[in-house]
């Protein structure tokens, strides 16, 4: 009667296990310097990328990590760094180019055959 009790938590636990594996790597952006809630042509912003990984061992280099822009521009950065053995952090030094929508983006972009990583950080124009 007891071992019928403990199937279901043992699915539970496999679902679990199963979903975390699954996770994509996580890519988060913070504005260092520059914030402000509309930006315009000309304004400047520092703003740093944070990549952690979400498997043990990921088959692509963290310099690897492809950036889209549409509305803005890097016009410096750091390398990457460090922060542990599956985390990092970088610097983008950025200008706003113009309004042709109602939002500049910079989007972060990993591609490997662990489901890769995907992170998009919207600034809103005047």
């Amino acid at each position: 009667m007891k071992k019928l009790n403990i199937l279901p938590i043992l699915i539970f636990i496999l679902m679990g296990l199963t979903a975390y594996q699954a996770e994509a790597c996580h890519v988060d952006f913070k504005v260092l310097e520059g914030e402000k809630t509309k930006y315009c042509a000309g304004d400047k912003l520092t703003v740093e990328v944070h990549v952690v990984y979400t498997h043990k061992r990921c088959p692509i280099s963290i310099d690897d990590t492809k950036f889209k822009m549409s509305g803005i521009k890097v016009v410096g950065s750091t390398k990457w760094k460090t922060t542990n053995n599956r985390s990092y952090t970088r610097k983008l030094k950025l200008v706003v180019k113009g309004k042709k929508k109602a939002n500049a983006t910079l989007t972060a972009v990993r591609t490997c055959d662990l489901e890769g990583g995907f992170g998009e950080m919207k600034l809103p124009l005047k």
